[in-house]
Order: C-alpha cells, then structure tokens, then sequence
C-alpha cells in the first residue's frame, strides 16, 4: 500500500529540483494516507491473523529510516547542487583572467603597463626580507630574466595581487604557507595568469607527511597513530561533511588546513604548472614550478570516499569507472610526473613504481581488493563485462603501442583483468598479456572468458595474487 500510495503523489520522484519542505511534505502525505487506508481496512476486515503491534513498530521503524535517508539525501543533493554552482562560477572566472591576460599581452605593446599598484605595500621584488639564506638561495636558483619582473608577495588571498595588471611576470614568490589559502587552486590560477609563458612560482606549504616525520622524533609511535587518527577525522573529514563544515569553519577558520605533499603537487600541476625542483626547510617544504599547460578548468577534485575516474572504454569512449578512493586527492593530475620522475621505469605488474600517491589505508584496500568492489556498479550499467582488460587512463593509454591502443578500444574492458591469469611484471608483459586474452576472445568469446574466470579466481585464492 505505502509504495503504491507513494508511487502515485509522486514520492520517489527524487530527481526533480525540489526544496527540503516539498519532499517532506509529500513524504508525510503519502504515510498519512498509506495510514488512513490501513486502519480503514482493519475497521472494516477482521485480520485475526495480523498481530497489530508487530506491524505498527515496523512501520515506524520504515517510517524513521525513510525520513533520515530523505533527510541526508537531500542534504548531499544540496551540497553538490552548490558545488557545481561555485564550480561554474569558478570556471568562469578563470576563463575571464585567461582572456584578460591574452588582451593585456596585446595591449602591453601599445602602451607601458604599470607593473604593481602602489596602494599594496606588502609586495616587493627585493629578497632580503626573506630572512632564512637557504630559501633565498632557493628563489635566486631559480631566477632568470629581468630581475625587475620578480614578484615577492605574502599573502593569504588572491585578491591581494589579482589587481596587478602586469601580465607577464618571470617569477612570483609567495612566501606564506598555503595552508592558510583558503581558496587554494583559485590563488594558483591567479598567479598563472600574471606569470608569462615557462615563469616560475615558488610557494611553501606544510605537509601532513613531513608534519607526521617530525612528531615521530618526539613522541612514541602509538600515540602519533591516535594524533593521525583524530587528526584526519576532524580536519580532513569534517570539512567535508555538509552543516557539520560550518561548525568546523567556525572553529577553526581556514587556518592551517592539513595537505598532503600528493594533494600540493596535484593542485598545482591542476592550475597549469610543472614541477621544477623542491627544498625541504624546517617545518615547510618549498616548492618551485614552471608555468607550462592550460589549467585543467574541468577537474572534479577527489575528496569523497567513492570516486569517479576518466578511464577509456569502448570505441575510445569516456567512462566514470567507480573506485574507493586509495590515493591522495588530485593525484590522478600527476601520473606523468610520477612515470618521468622515475626515469620512465615501472614497477613489477606494470604499476607505476615508489607511487607516493597511495595511502597507508589505500595499500591495504589494493590488497585486499576493497578498492574495486565499487566497479560492480559499472558491472550492473554496462560499461564493464566481467572479465576483460582494464579500463585505462589516457596517460596510461598512451604507453601502449598504437596496435594495442586499437584492439583494445575494440571490446568492451572488464571488471576481472587477464593480469591475475599469468601475473606478468613488467609492462611489456602486461601488453603482451593483454593481447593475448584478446585474440583468444576474438576467437571464442564465451569459452575463453570462463577459462580465464576459473584460473584467475584460483590464482587470488591459493596462489595469492594481488595488484600492487
């Protein structure tokens, strides 16, 4: 009765932009009348075998569990229907700083651009008022260029130097921590715009991994592992979490935010620059990048437990493969740097080798397979079979020679790789793995996806093969 009473005043009908008050409104409505029904039904009918208050506490058990999902969907609806606002509005603004750069570039040769507003006090060209000699040692090894088209900024907002309207900066330095941005790929993007084309920004940032290096020198290990523990829970999960971040910015502001050397990196190489070379001072690590790429203006940063990653499907189309999140956020922007930084050597299995990207709780779900059970629901919509090649990102595409490139985008991937069948350790093997599960099933598709399931299966069971 309930579901059919909700079905028809359109209870379920969650996808349509709604306030909070219309859905409780009908979900209050289809109960009430799903109630009235069935006290009229027992009025009327003698249900001698119903034991009343069995039914009455399960319907307020449904009605308690419908209410609080309703309520926590409509609050993550909420919270993402509001990010995607803040992302276009985002977006915009860039393109905009892009477009006013590209205008200022052609502007500058008709007339001299004054280089930095004289209101702004705190921005300067001059490195003695860095005091430590390391980090201005740091600063002049990257220099180049007019000295004069230096930038030396302390500051936690962007608006602080957006206004500049010199468009073509060597060199940029911030010389405050980043932790205390708080909009941090906004300050980056700003500084693109102002540097020209190969300039270098330098900034400093305190990483949770360095952070975590230094209390093991001082305190005793179990207690630096309940420090982490309450550490992430309270600056990595409530800022996330909707209503309860505004408590949390409440609190503690936007004041030393908790980053991961993986997340710092991704979110420049994100903002359109490289890395060039780091230094490690005290409590910060120092960065130095190049401006070298279009900002990825497109990017959906990876917080959240459950991801969505760009993997190349079928006839080379796009697929969002569902995986449990074993990486740092905005790593999946540094797999090039990961494989050039390597001296283009990869690790046995084909995976990319000394990953720093991975978490200590993501290695243990890449072990126990904890980290793939999401794709279960590409499984159910089609884009994945269950045995087959693996869906893979388009840097990772484009190791594979053009032949393979070819065969593979001919099938459907799968949720089960041949890898597990013959286990090879080398990405060379891995390709050659790969193409030969691929002519077997060009042959006979059925037989050959059964005789790789049964063989895979034995080897994770008794032989303990597993993905690094």
């Amino acid at each position: 009765i309930l579901i059919l009473i909700s079905y028809i005043m359109g209870k379920y009908e969650i996808r349509q932009q709604r306030g909070y008050y219309n859905l409780i409104n009908r979900y209050f409505m289809a109960w009430l009348s799903t109630s009235m029904i069935f006290i009229s039904g027992i009025c009327v009918f003698d249900f001698t075998f119903l034991k009343l208050q069995y039914i009455i506490i399960s319907a307020l058990l449904i009605f308690v569990f419908e209410f609080i999902t309703l309520s926590v969907f409509y609050m993550f609806r909420r919270a993402r229907i509001q990010h995607e606002r803040w992302e276009t509005s985002h977006v915009n603004s860039v393109l905009n700083a892009i477009k006013q750069e590209q205008e200022s570039l052609i502007a500058e040769k008709e007339e001299k651009i004054q280089d930095i507003p004289d209101e702004v006090s705190f921005i300067s060209s001059d490195l003695n008022i860095i005091n430590n000699p390391d980090v201005r040692n740091f600063v002049r090894k990257h220099s180049f260029g007019n000295l004069d088209k230096r930038l030396l900024i302390a500051t936690n907002r962007y608006s602080d130097f957006q206004n500049s309207r010199d468009l073509s900066f060597d060199q940029i330095v911030n010389i405050r921590k980043i932790n205390h941005v708080k909009y941090i790929n906004k300050f980056f993007e700003v500084a693109y715009t102002k540097l020209k084309k190969g300039g270098i920004f330098i900034i400093c940032v305190g990483t949770i991994d360095l952070r975590k290096r230094l209390l093991s020198k001082k305190i005793w290990l179990p207690f630096i592992i309940i420090i982490k523990f309450f550490d992430f829970i309270i600056h990595r999960v409530w800022p996330r979490l909707p209503y309860v971040r505004k408590i949390y910015y409440a609190i503690w502001g936007h004041a030393n935010k908790r980053l991961s050397y993986a997340e710092t990196l991704g979110r420049l190489y994100s903002c359109g620059f490289e890395y060039v070379s780091e230094m490690e001072s005290g409590r910060k690590i120092w960065f130095a990048v190049r401006k070298s790429h279009e900002p990825a203006l497109d990017y959906q940063a990876t917080f959240a437990p459950i991801i969505k990653l760009r993997r190349i499907g079928k006839n080379g189309k796009e697929l969002k493969i569902y995986k449990v999140r074993t990486m740092h956020p905005y790593s999946e922007f540094l797999q090039d740097f990961i494989y050039k930084s390597n001296e283009n050597a990869l690790d046995k299995g084909g995976k990319f080798k000394d990953d720093f990207r991975i978490t200590t709780l993501g290695k243990f779900m890449r072990k126990t397979f904890i980290d793939e059970l999401p794709m279960i629901i590409n499984l159910l919509k089609g884009d994945l079979k269950l045995v087959g090649v693996r869906p893979l990102s388009k840097q990772y595409f484009s190791l594979y020679p053009e032949d393979m490139q070819k065969l593979r985008t001919k099938y459907k991937p799968g949720l089960i790789p041949p890898f597990y069948y013959d286990m090879p350790e080398t990405l060379e093997e891995v390709i050659e793995s790969e193409r030969k599960y691929l002519e077997l099933y060009q042959k006979n598709k059925f037989t050959t996806d059964i005789k790789y399931f049964f063989r895979i299966l034995w080897n994770i069971i008794f032989r303990n093969a597993r993905s690094k």
